[in-house]
């Protein structure tokens, strides 16, 4: 387990007969459909488990199952509806049941009796959604981390409209690593006038050090959906899972490194003599939002002589990063708000590799860094490269001002 992760789930919402859990708004593929209880929802262990990976661990054996999570230890057998919580015996209303070989809880009861999260249930009385936004008769179980009611009746039109079969627009997808053994989310965008017999041009956006993939289109307002419709752009928006390793590139930011320079005769591959097991850690994050990757191209038609690559903050470490250990992949790049210590990172990857680095006057970690990554850049020979200053932008935002500019950048590649 990471101390840290991008993304850590709040609400998930377990309906009957539906194959996918919305870990909040994104959707990730259960082993099996839930079954309707009435007002619960009998939920596969092993899918209730990964909802809630890596924290809760689960343990079967022959006579049931052993669950530890949240500092409390829960023992489930099938065919009874009393679970052992820390010694102590606590009855439900519904049994645990074996199916196919495979234990199913009452998911509602056990989470909410068990480990006191906050559950609602369409079926008796504690959740009311009006039905103009969710004419659905399927039984809906809400469990949460959070104190209170943590969504809106909107939120419930928008997963409504999911399980119709959106398939344009913003989609939010999840997929499971056993790296990390856990849920991890990505978002997507796909224009309107997507084809799938026509090959069509892709931008994946790598998210910065603070939050996760969908912090992006809060801080843009938007306008990359915007754009991405406009231009007939499909996005990509990973999360790279655990926090700490900037996926994977060996060499800190320049503010990072002052003061602690590599020492004469240092390996380019590893310039701050990390060890292999912390090397192999930072790769992680790489790995998560590769996989992303693999899965859109996968689904989606895509021209894959046109993948173009941007990232803000730790984004744009990697978006210098990626393109050195997967040549030929991306078309052209653009990083904002920051980049790894060039005069210590080995550019020859990214030579003839279109670059358009934007940083903004009042970036709080400074925009001497920015412009000297460019600088050394143009030192180190890398001619097809511009740098765009953003006057009175800021480290988080100084890219979403010139956002048109960019499609605009990769519309002549």
């Amino acid at each position: 387990m990471f101390p840290e992760y991008f993304y850590d789930l709040t609400t998930a919402m377990f309906l009957d007969g539906y194959e996918n859990v919305f870990m909040d708004r994104n959707q990730f593929a259960l082993k099996a459909a839930p079954k309707d209880l009435g007002t619960d929802v009998l939920v596969a262990l092993s899918d209730l488990r990964k909802v809630w990976a890596p924290y809760m661990t689960v343990e079967e054996d022959e006579k049931g199952a052993t669950i530890r999570y949240d500092g409390k230890t829960v023992r489930l057998a099938p065919d009874s509806n009393v679970m052992d919580v820390d010694g102590e015996k606590i009855e439900m209303p519904f049994a645990v049941r074996l199916v196919d070989g495979d234990i199913w809880v009452p998911a509602g009861n056990v989470m909410k009796l068990a480990f006191s999260k906050l559950v609602m249930c369409t079926k008796d009385g504690t959740l009311n959604i009006d039905p103009m936004r969710w004419p659905r008769k399927n039984t809906l179980v809400l469990i949460s981390n959070a104190d209170s009611v943590p969504v809106v009746d909107t939120y419930f039109s928008t997963i409504n409209v999911a399980m119709r079969g959106k398939d344009r627009g913003e989609l939010y997808e999840a997929f499971w690593s056993d790296e990390i053994d856990k849920v991890i989310p990505y978002s997507l965008y796909i224009p309107t006038t997507y084809n799938p017999d026509i090959p069509s041009k892709m931008i994946m956006v790598i998210h910065g050090g603070g939050k996760g993939e969908q912090f992006i289109y809060t801080l843009c307002n938007n306008k990359i959906q915007f754009y991405a419709e406009k231009y007939n752009y499909i996005l990509l928006l990973p999360n790279a899972g655990p926090k700490g390793g900037s996926y994977g590139c060996p060499v800190p930011t320049r503010q990072n490194i002052l003061g602690n320079e590599p020492k004469p005769g240092y390996d380019p591959k590893n310039p701050m003599g990390l060890s292999e097991e912390k090397m192999h850690e930072n790769h992680i994050e790489e790995r998560c939002v590769m996989h992303a990757l693999e899965l859109t191209l996968n689904k989606y038609n895509i021209d894959k002589s046109h993948i173009f690559l941007m990232g803000n903050s730790m984004g744009a470490i990697g978006t210098f990063y990626l393109p050195t250990i997967h040549q030929g992949l991306f078309r052209a790049l653009s990083p904002s708000g920051g980049c790894p210590d060039l005069e210590y990172f080995d550019v020859e990857p990214l030579k003839g590799l279109p670059i358009r680095m934007v940083g903004g006057t009042e970036d709080y970690h400074g925009f001497d860094h920015i412009e000297y990554g460019y600088n050394q850049l143009i030192k180190k020979g890398h001619k097809a490269c511009e740098l765009i200053r953003v006057g009175g932008g800021q480290h988080p935002d100084a890219w979403t001002y010139v956002l048109e500019e960019t499609f605009e950048f990769f519309e002549r590649f």
